[in-house]
């Protein structure tokens, strides 16, 4: 009876010690709550059990200990088996004073999904609804508690996550005097914001810098950059700002949630593309292309799905981002090897940046590289005062670089100044010369145009639009009435200025010859005589001119044509016909034996006809700088031909002003049109 009495009484005992052994307890002195203590350490841990305090105290639940912060994902079961992500359990904790205090506050950290909080048996703080997955929902925010004089404090903590992959209570919950409590909390919160309004102004401040200079890509990359940092810690951040959204039901969990990863993911492509702005030699432009698209199809997927449906599938695309970030390390390290400009301050900013993503990262997955599971904000500071000292010091040099090139250039200045001066009379005395001798040219070179008057005798509608490039001209016009005939031809020679001109008062002479002198006048037969001249010498010169030639039949109302290079436009009822040239040129240096197409035309009245050279279609302008083309210059003859021819050569002279604009004058222009 007495063995049985002792044995009794051993396990009553020996269950109350492990009973008082499993309730997990801090002891805090005075000296600790003056400076604000982290309640980080051993807690009582209650799986899939939503427990009050006084079950608690029954003593009929047995608990796990575990450590506090972390993702209960990291904990392990009996089985040696890990915690799913999504459920529910209890904690608990005893805080031992060494006397009773009042005024001491509790910071309650973001737990990241619905929780509520006793503190000695009194429910202080219900953040979402705490149950199964049917009535659970999740509420995010940090809050400060007052707590009643006491001597020992029990908090009592219910979680609940059914959305996110990290569960539990991953940061740090921490007690002290109210006032200091407080104090810390406010100025982190301060301070969190006037980090946001940073961030927000160097997003600003560098995208000014792109609309000044959009040469420069990286500063836009960059404000892209700062632009995602802000959203990641307005949508998650301990600040009154977030506070205010949060509690007025601005930011519902589903925008908060979608936010937060696309800027994440979004992170590591634009980093990629700063960097390949930065050392374009270094980032394939295609792998990251890939990165950014395959990117923004799994944020669009995440912008139109409920966080319970892609949650599960964030893990498989970390794997992308990864390998995205291992890329981006790969193009500094090469970069740094290389030698390129402020690769080493990059290199430091960039792989702090890429440690600080890597370790939020990995802590969503319970993996920890530091006890600080939010780094970014961090990395990024440093990041910005690198980018700051990179920017004076480009600016340091581009300042010394203009001081040495200023100082040089004063003094090559000086010597050539000295120089200029001396040569400045020959010079101007030079011009002078060349300038007189080339308005010589000129007036030589007009004795070889037709008189108008003469032309306007035989043709009454008619137009000539004749501009030169230069002061005198490798394009002329050619002009003869004889009995019954009228010939006219629109010339274009090699080249254009002195060097074109020259060779304009050789072909004239040779039109002469074959016409006046040679009887020659079927426009094929002119150009056959042109091609194979017995003066030409047997020298090899490509010197020579496209040419179109009319024979104008008055008596029988008789158009024939021939042309080598140069094209017949002629337009009847409103429909423009072409006759082709052919693809032969003259040189009028070389004799050759060639043949040529003559063409017939029956002349009706108000038939428009129009020869040119190449210089219309050929002259760049319009919005786009292109070439006129020979397609806009048909459908401008079209719409323009019912005018009176004087009008017309107004018209094309306005349409080639306005279309050439502020662009030079390519060549000479030319452009010759009959109507009957």
């Amino acid at each position: 009876m007495k063995k049985t009495f002792h044995i009794s009484l051993f396990l009553i005992l020996f269950f109350q010690f492990n009973n008082l052994q499993a309730t997990s307890y801090i002891k805090l002195s005075e000296a600790q709550l003056k400076k604000e203590t982290t309640l980080d350490g051993n807690w009582d841990f209650y799986w899939n059990q939503l427990l009050v305090p006084a079950d608690i105290d029954s003593s009929h639940f047995q608990p796990q200990v575990v450590k506090i912060p972390d993702s209960w994902t990291n904990y392990k079961n009996s089985d040696n088996k890990s915690y799913p992500a999504y459920g529910y359990a209890t904690y608990s904790i005893n805080i031992k004073l060494d006397k009773e205090y009042d005024n001491l506050g509790l910071f309650i950290p973001m737990i990241w999904s619905a929780n509520k909080i006793w503190i000695n048996n009194k429910l202080v703080c219900e953040r979402g609804i705490v149950g199964p997955k049917e009535v659970f929902k999740n509420f995010i925010v940090a809050k400060l508690i007052e707590i009643p004089p006491a001597k020992e404090i029990k908090i009592v903590v219910q979680v609940a996550n059914f959305s996110l992959f990290i569960a539990g209570i991953p940061e740090s919950f921490k007690v002290g005097y109210f006032k200091i409590v407080k104090h810390h909390f406010e100025l982190h919160s301060i301070g969190s914001l006037m980090w946001i309004a940073c961030v927000l102004l160097m997003a600003f401040y560098h995208i000014l810098l792109y609309l000044f200079r959009k040469k420069n890509k990286s500063t836009l990359f960059f404000a892209i950059i700062a632009f995602l940092i802000f959203i990641k810690q307005v949508v998650y951040g301990d600040h009154y700002f977030y506070e205010y959204l949060k509690i007025s039901g601005l930011l519902s969990f589903k925008w908060q949630s979608t936010l937060y990863y696309i800027s994440t993911f979004m992170l590591v492509p634009i980093g990629l593309y700063y960097v390949e702005s930065l050392y374009y030699k270094e980032v394939k432009r295609k792998i990251a292309n890939f990165l950014f698209y395959i990117t923004l199809a799994y944020s669009l997927y995440v912008l139109v799905t409920p966080p319970g449906l892609y949650t599960p599938t964030l893990t498989y695309f970390q794997v992308i981002n990864f390998l995205g970030i291992g890329y981006l390390f790969y193009a500094i390290l090469l970069a740094t090897i290389r030698k390129r400009p402020e690769t080493r301050l990059q290199f430091s900013g960039i792989i702090v940046m890429i440690f600080a993503g890597l370790n939020d990262a990995l802590y969503s997955k319970g993996i920890e590289l530091t006890p600080d599971h939010e780094l970014i904000p961090l990395a990024f500071g440093i990041f910005l005062v690198l980018q700051f000292f990179i920017i004076a010091k480009r600016f340091a040099t581009a300042l010394t670089t203009e001081e040495n090139l200023a100082n040089n250039l004063e003094k090559k200045v000086k010597e050539r100044t000295l120089e200029l001066n001396n040569k400045n009379i020959e010079i101007s005395q030079l011009y002078k010369d060349v300038t007189d001798s080339i308005h010589y040219a000129k007036r030589i070179q007009k004795t070889i145009l037709p008189d108008e008057r003469q032309i306007s005798s035989v043709l009454p509608e008619y137009f000539i639009f004749y501009l030169p490039k230069d002061i005198i001209s490798g394009d002329f016009y050619w002009f003869k009435k004889m009995e019954d005939y009228a010939i006219i031809a629109a010339v274009d020679c090699t080249g254009h200025g002195v060097p074109g001109a020259l060779v304009s008062l050789v072909s004239s002479n040779l039109l002469n010859r074959a016409i006046e002198q040679n009887g020659i006048t079927k426009p094929n037969e002119i150009l056959e005589y042109l091609s194979k001249d017995y003066y030409k010498s047997s020298e090899v010169n490509s010197d020579g001119m496209d040419i179109s030639i009319l024979r104008i039949d008055l008596k029988n109302s008789i158009m024939e044509y021939a042309g080598a290079y140069n094209p017949l436009y002629w337009i009847r009822d409103g429909k423009l016909q072409e006759n082709k040239a052919d693809k032969k040129g003259i040189e009028i240096f070389k004799s050759s034996e060639t043949t040529y197409t003559n063409h017939t035309i029956n002349i009706k009245p108000n038939d428009c006809f129009y020869i040119f050279t190449d210089g219309f279609a050929d002259q760049f302008g319009g919005n786009n700088d292109k070439k006129y083309l020979y397609s806009r210059f048909k459908k401008y003859l079209i719409s323009i031909y019912h005018l009176p021819m004087n009008e017309q050569k107004a018209a094309i002279q306005n349409e080639f002003s306005n279309w050439k604009g502020d662009n030079f004058q390519v060549d000479d222009v030319l452009v010759i049109g009959i109507k009957f």
